[in-house]
């Protein structure tokens, strides 16, 4: 038997099936799912001013980037701000600024990081803005009624 992300699976060419055995049955998949270490992202909608924030809606993590979602009441918008990430090999080391979370997910994914770097949360605009951590569900930073998630994450990322 072998020991993959919790669920035990038995050796088909070894073993008979055994019905007892977690993960021996053929409806219930030992490879863990593609988004186990993906974040997301949902659409939030505002039915009262139609204010739309693409935003995880709360604090979520991905294999190479954290983020947690802000309520900037400067800006009067709703961020992903980034908390913390893993550098790619010699850069990023020490940055002095939180990097924009679409930069992140843009940039190919770094080698052999291991460390995380961690960043104080502050608005991507700028961080003297006055923010706060929001949380779905919650309300609209533009006219204050609850934002309506959409059922479907918007995006996947990593």
């Amino acid at each position: 038997m072998m020991l993959f992300g919790g669920l035990v699976a038995q050796s088909v060419e070894q073993c008979p099936f055994k019905a007892l055995v977690q993960g021996s049955s053929p409806c219930q998949p030992t490879i863990p799912p593609v988004t186990w270490f993906m974040g997301r992202t949902y659409l939030y909608e505002c039915s009262k001013c139609g204010y739309r924030a693409r935003v995880s809606g709360g604090a979520d993590r991905g294999r190479h980037v954290a983020v947690q979602t802000i309520s900037c009441a400067d800006c009067r918008e709703l961020y992903d701000a980034v908390i913390g990430f893993r550098p790619s090999l010699g850069r990023d080391n020490n940055p002095k600024t939180a990097p924009k979370f679409t930069i992140l997910l843009s940039r190919l994914p770094p080698r052999n990081a291991l460390r995380w770097v961690k960043l104080k949360l502050a608005c991507p605009v700028s961080p003297r803005h006055r923010f706060r951590l929001w949380k779905q569900p919650d309300k609209c930073p533009k006219c204050g009624a609850f934002l309506d998630p959409g059922g479907m994450p918007f995006r996947l990322w990593d």
